[in-house]
């Protein structure tokens, strides 16, 4: 059986990457498994099990497409930025370096993750709000008390 996602990976290149990388090559290192893992780390723990289910399955369409599809683009590219940074072949784990290009510093790599993220954490976060400011009953699955971005606040990397 097919896992229904929340977005595909041409999907993600087309809301995160913009239109300055090899499409193709981008699209063909988001696996349905990363896909998955953003899903699960950082959308079910704030809308519910029952609710991502839901939006699996075609409810909520407008909150998916307009709100939380951009937020998830993000989650995964997140999650690829190392990938693409590193090859695995025959030759073992190597750089990418192609004709123009200069492999970045490790510093620009960690600002790019973490402002990767905060971009993500903000769209998300405006999901959410639409979600909690809708009529009561528009959004039976959603229970604030379950969101997890009510209990926790990560700054500098440090949960507070």
């Amino acid at each position: 059986m097919e896992t229904k996602l929340l977005i595909t990976p041409e999907q993600v290149v087309e809301l995160a990457f913009g239109c300055g990388c090899d499409k193709h090559l981008v699209v063909a290192d988001i696996g349905e498994a990363t896909i998955v893992a953003a899903e699960s780390k950082f959308v079910v723990p704030v809308f519910g099990a029952d609710m991502v289910e839901q939006m699996r399955s075609g409810s909520y369409a407008e909150l998916v497409d307009c709100y939380l599809r951009p937020a998830l683009a993000l989650y995964v590219k997140y999650l690829v930025l190392p990938t693409l940074a590193v090859k695995v072949g025959a030759a073992g784990v190597v750089s990418y370096t192609g004709e123009g290009f200069e492999p970045s510093d490790e510093q620009a790599v960690k600002h790019l993750l973490r402002r990767t993220k905060a971009d993500a954490d903000a769209l998300i976060d405006r999901a959410v709000a639409v979600v909690e400011a809708a009529p009561a009953g528009a959004y039976p699955l959603y229970h604030a008390g379950h969101n997890i971005r009510h209990r926790v606040n990560i700054s500098s990397g440090i949960v507070l």
